[in-house]
């Protein structure tokens, strides 16, 4: 799908956020990435994870006690994957992998910029001590946030590049928003409080006794938050960014004042509307006299060119 948007877009940013990088080959990781790097002229983010949900992870055969420490040597491979034109090999822990000529190499070196995914607190300042953004989720308000990102932007501003994941840093914050766009507010309004509502559990699917098991508070908690909210709490807490392009950009700029940058609030949502697409385009592209300055407003959907 990101491979398809690349072809109809110009300027939007193609995030994996993410892989769960210890459930794969690092050849394939490296590969795919790179791939869609080429395709896009340069405009991947790569999200890696190790995977915390033992439905997901033990149904792939994997310990996810090991996640951790598997991801983190999968991730040295593949950036020396793309950092060379003939990959040496490895020998690890948990890889052995024989040297060859890993193609593509991605455009943007020495490597796309490099993301965590956080569902619990305690991941933003693992984050920034390793030098790689931070995405959140809005299952948490933008208050309920701002701590943690402090303590992400202080762990980053104190780490040297010998604890970096990568060879540079990326100090940025985004956030995974249940999101949809309609030129008409009220309908992107309740498409996005219905999916915010279904996605964080909120219906009698059985896969839900499995889902966000590691969240703080466990999953009835998540559920509990989203079911005493309604629609209008939902959208005036960010929890659901739903409504016409104005309306989403509003709750952008709410999550930037929550400690985050409104220049990397990453929206996973579908614009229903090919013009709500295009107005959301142009405010990514606005700088000047605009009062909100979302420069790197991620869509994956249809409408933007």
């Amino acid at each position: 799908m990101l491979a398809a948007i690349s072809q109809l877009t110009r300027s939007l940013r193609l995030g994996f956020a993410v892989i769960l990088v210890p459930c794969h080959n690092p050849f394939y990781v490296a590969e795919r990435v790179a791939t869609l790097d080429v395709l896009s002229d340069g405009r991947v983010e790569f999200g890696s994870g190790r995977g915390t949900s033992p439905y997901v992870v033990e149904g792939l055969g994997f310990d996810p006690a090991q996640g951790r420490d598997v991801g983190r040597e999968a991730m040295g491979a593949i950036l020396k994957m793309f950092e060379q034109d003939f990959f040496p090999g490895h020998t690890g822990k948990h890889f052995e992998l024989p040297p060859r000529h890993v193609v593509p190499r991605p455009l943007q070196q020495p490597h796309p910029p490099l993301w965590y995914v956080a569902s619990n607190f305690d991941t933003y300042e693992r984050a920034g001590s390793d030098g790689v953004g931070i995405i959140g989720v809005t299952r948490n308000t933008p208050h309920e946030t701002a701590t943690a990102i402090a303590a992400y932007r202080a762990a980053i501003r104190r780490s040297q590049p010998a604890q970096w994941l990568g060879r540079q840093s990326n100090e940025q914050v985004g956030v995974y928003a249940i999101a949809a766009c309609d030129s008409d507010d009220g309908i992107g309004r309740r498409l996005a409080c219905s999916a915010a509502r279904w996605y964080y559990g909120d219906n009698d699917a059985e896969v839900n006794k499995h889902r966000f098991a590691t969240a703080q508070g466990g999953a009835r908690q998540v559920v509990e938050k989203i079911v005493r909210r309604s629609d209008d709490e939902l959208i005036d807490d960010a929890m659901a960014m739903g409504g016409n392009p104005d309306t989403v950009c509003r709750q952008v700029e709410k999550m930037g004042r929550g400690g985050g940058r409104s220049d990397d609030i990453h929206v996973p949502g579908r614009p229903y509307d090919t013009r709500a697409g295009h107005a959301l385009d142009r405010a990514g592209r606005r700088q000047s006299t605009a009062a909100l300055r979302v420069t790197r407003l991620s869509i994956v959907g249809r409408g933007e060119r």
